[in-house]
């Protein structure tokens, strides 16, 4: 049976890194244990905390040399970039550390910044003026960049530590961009349409078909990418992919997604595989209200006001519906005293935005209206779909000084 394989965004695996060392033995400075595997080390080296390896290691570092002839190590090219390699792919590099102090070069091995197995070395010294050979194995595994070190201790008191890194990208079996849809305020009586690629720099060809989705009414389109979408993703082949949400969808956050059927074409292995596309968003309302007088609740604050001045706030109205026009056919206030009046924003009626204005009359009554009975706003409007609107109003009116 073909085995079935789920790619969940933001997958990645774990490279595995080897080291083989013509003249090195193993040393542990203080050891934690790794969160995620109690068997797995994680040594702290003075600078950072990195995974160590599984095997027994040696329980002495290398000392310093700090009198008589010093050893002075040197490392050509401490950094290996191996370019663009396939998916799990073993993959190797030699590194030359020389000695070129007066006195003899003790090396160690030191943890990596993954999990790794070492080979058994029999050499434990560099004389001065010769050289060793470092040899670092590692797999690719599927991470688009690859970034592993692995650390040798010495006895060079000013270079106790050599870092080798190993680094370059990994091509992608299968690649999403964007890895999912996070669509705010998308529109509320038209289809809403996003697009993802997919692409491989592996395969030759693949094919894309729906298995099922968590939103009803869903649909999607599918065309081959140009060979501009092709160089600028680095791939071989892939697809555009048009996500396309129903109308009418309900007021609210959402948190859906589509599974995709992935199926390579023309390979040695036609290993099917299922891609889960996350798709989050918001649904606005039909109007909504915006405004430093308004809080997220939709409360208007005046707060406490003297009776000798008049105060107002300005409030701006968003119609988020096909009908833009909106005329107020009825209205209703508390305290009775508030003035208040919709103006369509100059040369914007046909964007649907409109100045709501609330205003608190000079010489207005004492009162209050402070939460927990606060005052309100309730407007209905002359509008086929947005029938009205309600905000609270928190004010007090005392004499003409504080």
């Amino acid at each position: 049976m073909t085995p079935l394989r789920i790619f969940w965004t933001g997958l990645g695996s774990v490279a595995v890194v080897a080291v083989i060392i013509g003249a090195l033995t193993a040393s542990s400075g203080f050891v934690y244990r790794h969160w995620q595997d109690p068997d797995r080390p994680m040594e702290f080296d003075g600078d950072r905390v990195v995974a160590g390896d599984n095997e027994q290691v040696d329980e002495e570092k290398p000392t310093p040399t700090t009198s008589g002839l010093r050893p002075k190590v040197v490392v050509e090219d401490a950094t290996y970039n191996f370019g663009r390699l396939d998916p799990l792919t073993m993959a190797s590099h030699t590194f030359c550390i020389r000695n070129e102090g007066e006195g003899p070069l003790q090396l160690r091995k030191g943890p990596t910044t993954c999990q790794c197995t070492i080979s058994d070395v029999a050499q434990k010294e560099l004389p001065p003026g010769k050289a060793g050979y470092i040899r670092l194995e590692w797999n690719s595994g599927r991470d688009p960049v690859f970034a592993h070190s692995a650390t040798i201790f010495t006895n060079d008191p000013s270079r106790p530590r050599v870092y080798l890194q190993i680094e370059g990208q990994v091509r992608q079996l299968l690649g999403v961009v964007p890895n999912a849809l996070n669509l705010d305020a998308i529109a509320t009586d038209e289809p809403t349409e996003q697009s993802v690629v997919f692409f491989s720099q592996v395969w030759d060809d693949f094919r894309l078909s729906t298995a099922k989705t968590s939103l009803a009414g869903l649909d999607w389109k599918v065309r081959p990418l140009d060979d501009e979408a092709r160089k600028v993703h680095g791939a071989k082949c892939g697809w555009r992919v048009k996500v396309i949400l129903p109308a009418g969808m309900p007021r609210g956050r959402f948190h859906e997604w589509l599974q995709l059927r992935v199926e390579p074409q023309g390979t040695a292995e036609n290993e099917t595989q299922y891609y889960n596309l996350a798709i989050d968003g918001r649904v606005p309302g039909r109007l909504s209200v915006f405004g430093k007088g308004v809080d997220q609740h939709g409360a208007i604050r005046f707060g406490v006001l003297t009776s000798n001045k008049e105060m107002k706030k300005t409030l701006l109205l968003k119609v988020r519906d096909p009908q833009r026009k909106l005329k107020i056919s009825r209205l209703t206030v508390q305290p009775s005293f508030l003035d208040v009046s919709l103006e369509p924003r100059a040369a914007s009626q046909d964007k649907g935005l409109y100045a709501l204005t609330i205003k608190v009359p000079k010489n207005a009554p004492r009162c209050s209206y402070m939460p927990p009975r606060p005052g309100k706003v309730f407007i209905e409007f002359d509008h086929p779909r947005i029938k009205d609107l309600q905000m609270h109003v928190e004010l007090a009116v005392v004499k003409d000084k504080l």
